[in-house]
């Protein structure tokens, strides 16, 4: 009668580890699965960033000398007007309005749900090296038809969910140089993202 009673929590014992790990590798697959989605979001956003950019390479100076509209994305290390630029929250639907009410090309809605799912970016490269001076004025002037461009995926239906339901606010963000080639009459994309 003992030996029955050890042999049923033994069994007992194992069904809990097994179900234990299935709800475990479940959990993984969801979270891998839903990542993908997010993945995919910004990376498409980073193809809307490289035409969009690309495009209007004869904009680039603006673009760079305003940062706090086409570049919202906080800098460690930035210097010029990059170190004062504040931008908006992305995640700050009033201010993401506003933004976009002035720039609605660097608002992307990739499923058609009528609500923006990536934000578009463009900054300078590091390219003021001597004999340029180190003045905060040249930061906001390309000198190489060099650029980094990127897109944050902020969709709310792309982005995966916690285990208890709600949305992941953490955003995804990509990076890449995009480089101009006017003697070519065309413009590529270098590296992966970030």
């Amino acid at each position: 009668m003992l030996a029955a009673i050890m042999v049923m929590m033994l069994l007992a014992i194992i069904s809990i580890a097994v179900l234990t790990s299935a709800g475990a590798s479940r959990r993984r697959a969801i979270r891998h699965t839903r990542a993908e989605v997010r993945e995919n979001c910004a990376y498409a956003g980073l193809n809307y960033a490289r035409n969009f950019f690309g495009n209007n390479f004869a904009n680039w100076n603006t673009y760079f000398s305003t940062p706090t509209v086409y570049n919202p994305m906080r800098q460690n290390g930035a210097v010029g007007a990059l170190a004062t630029a504040v931008g908006y929250d992305p995640y700050n639907t009033t201010a993401r309005a506003t933004a976009k009410a002035g720039n609605p090309n660097l608002f992307v809605d990739l499923d058609s749900d009528g609500n923006d799912d990536v934000i578009l970016f463009i900054r300078d490269n590091y390219d003021e090296y001597p004999p340029l001076p180190q003045v905060p004025a040249n930061y906001n002037v390309d000198n190489d038809q060099n650029a980094i461009i990127g897109a944050l995926c902020i969709s709310t239906t792309m982005q995966p969910r916690n285990e208890d339901g709600t949305v992941n606010t953490d955003g995804l963000l990509v990076e890449s140089l995009l480089q101009v080639n006017q003697q070519q009459g065309g413009y590529a994309q270098r590296g992966g993202g970030t």
